[in-house]
């Protein structure tokens, strides 16, 4: 099977036989960039697509929280932090282990 060059690292790799004409390696950060690419064509081609990221970005723009507002949140959750022991292992999703700790006692 023949080898080609990735367009995004310059590696050699060898192409899926289901897709033939692949031109980027299955490392994440090469499909990271392929999907780059293909999404400034995207909306340098295609109006419809380059107007519905911008409304997309708008209305997630005004959903997020402030900077200040994620600082108060992690400053609260790690007040509220799971300790082992504590009795709030259920919480965390380690009830079972706690439960069974206790029955072989």
């Amino acid at each position: 099977m023949e080898y080609r060059q990735c367009k995004a690292c310059r590696q050699p790799f060898r192409p899926r036989p289901q897709n033939p004409d692949q031109c980027f390696c299955s490392a994440a950060a090469c499909q990271r960039e392929r999907r780059r690419r293909w999404q400034a064509a995207k909306r340098q081609n295609d109006p419809d697509y380059r107007d519905n990221q911008k409304r997309a970005q708008k209305a997630g723009q005004s959903a997020t929280p402030t900077i200040g507002g994620h600082i108060e949140t992690s400053i609260r959750n790690t007040s509220r932090a799971i300790v082992p022991g504590s009795g709030n292992a259920h919480s965390a999703g380690l009830g079972l282990q706690r439960w069974t700790r206790q029955r072989r006692k």
